[in-house]
């Protein structure tokens, strides 16, 4: 039976959960205030002990390795990459704008435009449609949008607006991420469709930021 262990402490929705092979989802979330180098591995127990049973049943992790905050992302990253290790189990990287975007192209049937507040105005933003995710970037959004191709007013914005976003965000449709039972189950077929093909998995994986080469 596969059972996979999920982490996300990309963002201040953070929470571990336990998927499936059919891709259900148990989910135990972790305050936003929490430190994490306690409250994390206090989660997973707490999780594993309310699906009655140990860490050595879970046959696969998945983590959420950004982009988000940098700090809690890397706390994130750095435990699964243990537990790795320690385990000696697959570990699966999945991109936040993978499972927000995934998720928002499955409610919206449209191309979505995905965005992550950066600091000093600045943000990532990515397109996710029905090849995937593509067109990373990190820097001033007006100069990002410049590059986006085929960039329509018919695309969904999902993600978080940055501060003084420019007035085409706007008028775009928006997709709320804040649904965590729908992204922790996106998140979850991700992970279960990557480990069936092999993609990114048994590999350290680094947090993403903006040096990264996707958005460099």
């Amino acid at each position: 039976m596969s059972i996979g262990l999920l982490i996300d402490t990309s963002t201040q929705a953070r929470y571990v959960a336990l998927a499936g092979a059919d891709a259900d989802v148990s989910r135990f979330d972790i305050g936003a205030r929490d430190d994490l180098a306690t409250s994390l591995p206090e989660a997973i127990k707490s999780l594993l002990s309310n699906a009655a049973i140990s860490l050595q049943d879970v046959t696969f992790i998945a983590v959420n390795i950004g982009p988000g905050g940098l700090s809690a992302t890397r706390s994130g990253v750095s435990f699964a990459n243990a537990l790795r290790y320690g385990l000696s189990i697959p570990l699966i990287a999945i991109r936040r704008f993978e499972i927000i975007g995934s998720y928002g192209h499955q409610v919206s049937k449209k191309s979505v435009l995905c965005v992550q507040r950066g600091p000093e105005g600045q943000g990532f933003v990515a397109v996710y449609d029905e090849t995937g995710l593509h067109s990373n970037s990190f820097g001033e959004l007006d100069d990002i949008l410049e590059c986006t191709p085929n960039l329509t007013l018919s695309r969904v914005l999902i993600g978080q607006l940055p501060k003084g976003a420019p007035d085409r965000l706007l008028e775009m449709d928006i997709v709320s991420s804040d649904d965590l039972e729908a992204l922790s189950k996106t998140f979850a077929e991700l992970a279960v469709q990557k480990l069936a093909s092999g993609d990114g998995v048994n590999e350290p994986v680094q947090a993403l930021n903006e040096s990264s080469v996707e958005f460099a």
